[in-house]
């Protein structure tokens, strides 16, 4: 079938097309807000349709001989292992220590950072909870040009043919953007006199991502400037939500714009500290145990909510960003989306774990493995 992308943007072509000028997009504002520009108008497109797939035509949600039917084939689709059949893994970088490099601020180096690496411990245990393995970690020191780059080059071939994988990269660190606005990853032994022998251009991470061959992967960036990575465009699962399952996702989201610099407050970044919360059970759909997995969308609606209201409290500005990186990877379009799956609670068994992941509230969970069993009898 088409790709997401295809339906939207001729959805949009008949929009601005219409016979009737009182139904035909008539402003840019108009033309910005069509799902297939905007964002957030693109993710209530993606519910809406998730919604028809369960909704019979009268507004009643289908019943009967199938219902049982549909809610073990939705636990049987988005369960982690199911969903990423060639495994979930996590990178992770974090550098407070600048100053140990031996180049001073007023000299080109860069004035140590508080919780950086902290962030990056923090980001490591949230994911290693939710089943991620850790393929490396380079902290302070280690975390050099040549030791990031080596790092890189060891997980592209690790994750070499593994196309059902998850991957996420998250780093914290200072950014630096240069006189010709592009942005620059500061690693240890940072000299912005030399950027091409200290630093890492942040464009060296995209063309990594397009190098890589798992299809969904996510680069957390809590650092000054990180927006220099991005490309600048701009209840149960439904069919829908397992197909966007099955397109390339490549996404950043970073803690702020290419001008902005990322705040640090109460032993953390407040980017990292949402980012983390949410994926501990603050997002709507989890607070509400409405389901057990949560999109990277959904995700990013949270952190920059609340990012941009404890800059505010503070007098500041902060805003994150959430862009893909490519729109196109490995010759398939970038239509579809990373999952997270909240954890189950302690003591639960392999079977009850991988349920309620899939269906998300522990009753519902219960309900429909036990009509699942019964349908089978």
């Amino acid at each position: 079938g088409r790709s997401v992308s295809t339906e939207l943007a001729q959805d949009l072509i008949r929009e601005c097309l219409r016979g009737d000028p009182k139904k035909r997009l008539a402003s840019m504002a108009q033309v910005l807000a069509h799902p297939f520009l905007n964002e957030a108008a693109r993710t209530a497109e993606i519910t809406r349709r998730a919604s028809l797939e369960e909704v019979g035509t009268r507004g009643a949600t289908r019943k009967g001989k199938n219902a049982n039917k549909n809610a073990k084939d939705a636990a049987d689709a988005l369960t982690p292992t199911k969903v990423y059949p060639d495994g979930s893994y996590a990178v992770l970088i974090g550098i407070n220590d600048y100053e140990s490099g031996g180049i001073s601020p007023d000299e080109g180096g860069m004035a140590d950072l508080k919780s950086a690496r902290q962030d990056a411990e923090l980001v490591r245990d949230t994911l290693r909870a939710r089943g991620f393995t850790i393929l490396g970690e380079l902290y302070d020191k280690d975390a050099t040009p040549v030791a990031i780059r080596k790092l890189l080059s060891k997980i592209k071939k690790t994750l070499k043919g593994k196309k059902q994988a998850r991957f996420v990269l998250f780093l914290a660190s200072h950014g630096h953007q240069d006189e010709d606005d592009d942005g620059w990853i500061c690693a240890h032994g940072c000299d912005r006199t030399a950027l091409e022998d200290t630093c890492i251009e942040m464009q060296a991470l995209k063309d990594f991502a397009k190098r890589l061959d798992c299809a969904h992967q996510l680069f957390l960036l809590d650092c000054c400037h990180a927006g220099s990575l991005l490309v600048g465009t701009r209840g149960a699962p439904s069919k829908f939500e397992v197909a966007m399952l099955k397109s390339p996702a490549v996404y950043g989201m970073t803690a702020v714009t290419k001008d902005q610099v990322a705040l640090e407050v109460g032993g953390h970044g407040i980017f990292t500290k949402l980012l983390v919360d949410g994926l501990n059970g603050k997002v709507g759909v989890f607070a509400r145990r409405e389901r057990g997995h949560v999109t990277a969308t959904e995700l990013f609606s949270y952190v920059q909510r609340g990012v941009l209201e404890a800059a505010g409290k503070k007098g500041r500005e902060q805003t994150p960003k959430f862009e893909p990186l490519w729109q196109m990877h490995k010759g398939r379009s970038c239509d579809g989306q990373v999952l997270f799956f909240s954890p189950p609670p302690p003591g639960a068994g392999a079977e009850e774990e991988e349920v309620m992941m899939a269906v998300g509230s522990p009753v519902n969970a219960v309900r429909a493995a036990t009509h699942a069993g019964a349908a089978a009898q």
